[in-house]
């Protein structure tokens, strides 16, 4: 097939599916095979919510330590 020959980049599904499990989180973005031969998809649209809600999460963090930064500088001076 012509498109075997196209090289894609992105996520190999099965470590999409272990990366959640470790975290235990129940992603709805794999599609399983249903035999063991079978192939694994990805559905990207199905990212979206994790990784805002991620980047949400780490902008809270930022701003905390940011501001203990700010303080601890203040101690100093």
């Amino acid at each position: 097939y012509d498109i075997e020959k196209i090289r894609f980049s992105g996520f190999l599904a099965q470590q999409v599916e272990a990366a959640a499990k470790e975290v235990n989180y129940s992603f709805s973005g794999v599609d399983k095979p249903e035999d063991a031969n079978g192939l694994w998809g990805l559905r990207y649209a199905e990212f979206t919510v994790p990784l805002v809600k991620a980047v949400q999460e780490q902008q809270a963090l930022i701003e905390k330590l940011m501001k203990e930064i700010e303080y601890l500088k203040s101690k100093i001076d």
